[in-house]
Order: C-alpha cells, then sequence, then structure tokens
C-alpha cells in the first residue's frame, strides 16, 4: 500500500467515525479496533490531518521540482 494510499484509507476511516458519531452512535471500529465515546472534535482534528496528509502527497505528486545551475560571472 502506498502512502497515498494509506493516507486516503484513514480519511476515509475518520469519514466514516463522524459519520458514526453524529447519528449518535457512540462506538465503532476502526483499524480493529473498537472506539467507544470518542469526542466529535477527536475525530475531526484526526480528519482534518488526514485530508492535509492527502492534500500534502497528492501536491507532492504533482509538482515537478526544477533545478537550475547558477554559475555567476566574473
Amino acid at each position: 500500500m502506498t502512502e497515498l494510499e494509506n493516507a486516503k484509507e484513514m480519511l476515509e476511516l475518520y469519514r466514516e467515525a463522524i459519520k458514526a458519531a453524529v447519528v449518535g452512535n457512540k462506538s465503532y471500529t476502526i483499524n480493529g479496533r473498537s472506539i467507544t465515546r470518542y469526542s466529535i472534535t477527536e475525530l475531526r482534528n484526526e480528519y482534518n490531518y488526514w485530508q492535509a496528509e492527502v492534500d500534502r502527497i497528492e501536491a507532492g505528486m504533482s509538482s515537478q521540482t526544477k533545478v537550475s545551475r547558477f554559475v555567476p560571472w566574473g
């Protein structure tokens, strides 16, 4: 699994956890671990973290770094 795939998977897991928390479920499973009474604020913080990771990875994949040589005269 690539870094981007992992970040997208985690993002989706937290998206589902937020949905479950909003509808009133106080228990859900992320990566095989049962989580109970996780606050929506904490879930949103984790979601925002993983969204930023996805954005960072995708930006790094799409940008091309150009290298230039500078030779001073004189």
